[in-house]
């Protein structure tokens, strides 16, 4: 019986740990990151469907999006474990903003395509990037 006991309280704390994570990691309210969650992941199924991916590259992808940002804060500047001075220079100059949740919904798409054997072409994934995040000016890049 203490066994149990020992094991219920221990699932418990790590229960009540997962709820403080918002606050801790995203330091935005419940609501809100189940918002930024959302939008990321139908950012995912819009590009996907018009790549025509398959359903489990997309549940990958979903997967992906959201495990990246257990770690990263949705408001975090740089990936965790790096420094702003490894960071700089990854990212071209008009994008260098941070850690856009777009971006890395698209990279999370990419990658998913890779692992689930639904590959599509860079190429491919940008211009449908662009032409699902700038639909008034026919998907252009700038």
């Amino acid at each position: 019986a203490g066994w149990i006991l020992r094991h219920a309280a221990s699932v418990f704390s790590r229960k009540n740990m997962f709820r403080k994570w918002p606050k801790k990691i995203h330091h935005m309210p419940q609501s809100e990151l189940n918002k930024a969650r959302w939008d990321g992941c139908d950012f995912i199924t819009k590009i996907g469907n018009g790549l025509n991916m398959h359903k489990p590259a997309l549940s990958c992808a979903y997967v992906l999006f959201n495990r990246f940002y257990a770690h990263n804060g949705f408001r975090a500047a740089v990936p965790a474990g790096w420094s702003a001075e490894e960071w700089k220079g990854y990212i071209p100059p008009p994008y260098d903003t941070g850690l856009s949740w777009r971006m890395v919904a698209v990279a999370s798409l990419f990658l998913a395509g890779k692992v689930e054997d639904n590959p599509k072409k860079i190429q491919d994934v940008a211009r449908q990037f662009h032409q699902v995040d700038r639909p008034h000016d026919g998907g252009h890049p700038r």
